[in-house]
């Protein structure tokens, strides 16, 4: 912090600045819990869960979960090839499960 920079102070109270540092020193841009997931579509309980489970980069910094935005589009990536996957294992099954029979998961 700048000795008599009230802004820098207040955005580094936020963690903004701190934010901005990091992705600035690993050239590698980071987002929030609430923000990686809202481009997923999951809640932000399942991405915790994922933290904790290493299936997504991120470091933590004050407490505060910080998540690599490659890891995201990296997660994202391999939903859609799941998602196109299941859906050609569903057309070579013949369509969509009868009437009353639960859709197979895998």
């Amino acid at each position: 912090m700048i000795p008599g920079s009230p802004k820098v102070a207040s955005e580094e109270k936020d963690g903004t600045a701190r934010e901005a540092l990091l992705a600035a020193q690993e050239n590698r841009p980071l987002l929030s819990v609430t923000r990686a997931a809202r481009l997923l579509g999951k809640s932000t309980d399942t991405i915790y869960r994922w933290l904790n489970g290493g299936r997504l980069s991120a470091r933590k910094v004050g407490g505060r979960w910080l998540i690599y935005r490659d890891s995201v589009e990296a997660q994202w990536s391999a939903e859609v090839v799941q998602a196109q996957h299941d859906e050609a294992g569903q057309q070579r099954r013949g369509g969509l499960p009868a009437r009353g029979e639960s859709p197979r998961r895998g």
